[in-house]
């Protein structure tokens, strides 16, 4: 079954903007993303979106239009696990990365599974319905008492995770914090701190140091990734496992490195940079070297709901990441990810990736179409 057509639909998305309490100031504003679709020979279309939360999305689709398009209209199979290896040495000839293939992964999943009357998470071996999560926010509070007031919020919910975004507090703001949150949440509340690499070697030993008083589950990205012998170091001192990375340019080689040499126990990945095939493969590799394979916010619908299908389907992740406000990365689908009553997330269970564009929404927002 070869692949007929490939249709790339450019959106333009105007999210309202709110403040952070970063060097960003704000997020939201105009953006460019889109809606890839993927058409074979008999007219099965297998869709995903090109869209990170609210980054435009404009060298992603110019990469997938230069690099991919001529390849994937030639390929002798659609089976996105058999060309993978191909793909793999393809991407390396180019100029492009891993991750900007990484919608079309997705959409080929769900054309493959279409043609299969079952589901990605049914292909992928899995019977799971649900699967925990933790909640989190970006920086939106910017004192010790908006914070608390956060963490009450949480309490209030079923969810038992909470992942603490702490944007510009200063230290002693930051162990305040800290204190109040666990008092609030409870012994029993997994915690998780993630300063998106703000700190220096020294900041973050000492709040390190505090996690582990406060027993937190982890300690997410605390300096640049490249500092390697300093994050060999902290995982040597800490007890609370260091989990890195989100950079746009940490990828396979680079985790690999982090558990073979610096003795990393914990991974952050997402399909937003592999794909499910590469998030499917990063989580075996962690296995290898006894360590968790973090699965991170995707930044849209389908690659949320792939994320979903490949937690469900290993055995070394702990949460869905459910980040808020979804404004931010809910668009484009008639489905959306639901939360149940217990705190778990629902696997889409629909054929293919589980969510339905929405072609109406669509229209609306659609700027151009690139037909190929």
């Amino acid at each position: 079954m070869k692949i007929q057509n490939i249709q790339i639909d450019i959106l333009k998305r105007n999210i309202p903007r709110f403040y952070v309490n970063d060097e960003r100031k704000f997020l939201g504003g105009e953006i460019t993303q889109g809606v890839l679709r993927i058409i074979n020979s008999e007219g099965v279309e297998g869709n995903s979106l090109i869209g990170i939360q609210n980054q435009n999305m404009d060298e992603q689709i110019s990469s997938i239009k230069r690099n991919f398009i001529d390849y994937l209209l030639n390929i002798k199979t659609i089976h996105p696990e058999l060309i993978w290896g191909e793909i793999k040495k393809f991407i390396k000839s180019t100029k492009c990365k891993i991750s900007d293939y990484a919608p079309i992964d997705i959409a080929l999943w769900d054309l493959y599974a279409k043609m299969e009357n079952v589901s990605v998470s049914e292909m992928l071996g899995n019977s799971n319905e649900s699967v925990e999560c933790y909640i989190t926010f970006p920086p939106l509070s910017s004192n010790v008492s908006s914070y608390t007031e956060e963490a009450k919020q949480v309490k209030e919910t079923n969810f038992h995770a909470y992942k603490i975004h702490p944007g510009a507090l200063n230290k002693k703001e930051l162990f305040l914090t800290l204190d109040k949150i666990r008092l609030t949440l409870g012994e029993d509340f997994y915690l998780m701190l993630d300063p998106n690499s703000r700190y220096d070697y020294q900041a973050s030993l000492e709040i390190g140091t505090k996690l582990d008083e406060l027993n937190f589950f982890w300690f997410e990205d605390p300096m640049y990734w490249k500092n390697w012998d300093d994050l060999k170091s902290l995982n040597r001192i800490l007890k609370t496992p260091i989990t890195i990375s989100d950079d746009k340019d940490f990828f396979q080689d680079e985790s690999i490195l982090f558990m073979e040499k610096y003795n990393g126990k914990s991974i952050k990945a997402s399909s937003r940079k592999y794909g499910i095939t590469g998030l499917i493969e990063i989580s075996k590799i962690c296995n290898k070297y006894n360590a968790n394979c973090e699965v991170g916010l995707a930044g849209n619908n389908f690659s949320n709901a792939a994320n979903l299908h490949v937690i469900s389907s290993i055995n070394n992740c702990s949460f869905y990441e459910n980040w808020f406000p979804k404004v931010v990365h809910e668009w484009g689908t008639k489905d959306l990810i639901i939360t149940n009553e217990d705190g778990s997330i629902k696997i889409p269970n629909k054929k293919g990736i589980g969510l339905e564009l929405d072609e109406e929404w669509i229209d609306f927002h659609r700027e151009d179409i690139l037909r190929f």
